[in-house]
């Protein structure tokens, strides 16, 4: 399967630090322990109560298209997970900040 190209998102966020997030969470079965529970932390905090943790773990770190996870987990709405995915780097941005200054 092809991997989703780097699209910089209207986050706040420089575009390497956004990067930084989107390769890190591509590579997540490559990660150590510590980095991946930052990772499924950041989409447990960006799916909220909504439930979509799973969808969004799914689209961020296996490169899966936006309709085939949509269709997967029932979102109905495009604009929900790109909602979840500007939290996520949010999210990622705090958590690997708290991270790298242990």
């Amino acid at each position: 399967m092809e991997r989703r190209r780097f699209n910089r998102l209207r986050t706040g966020q420089s575009y390497e630090l956004q990067g930084l997030i989107f390769f890190l969470a591509g590579n997540y079965k490559h990660l150590p322990p510590e980095l991946r529970e930052i990772v499924r932390a950041s989409c447990r905090a960006a799916a909220g109560k909504s439930g979509n943790e799973a969808a969004l773990l799914e689209y961020m770190t296996q490169g899966k298209s936006k309709v085939a996870v949509m269709m997967k987990y029932y979102i109905g709405s495009e604009t929900t997970l790109d909602r979840m995915v500007r939290v996520f780097f949010v999210e990622m941005e705090r958590r690997l900040t708290e991270a790298w200054k242990r």
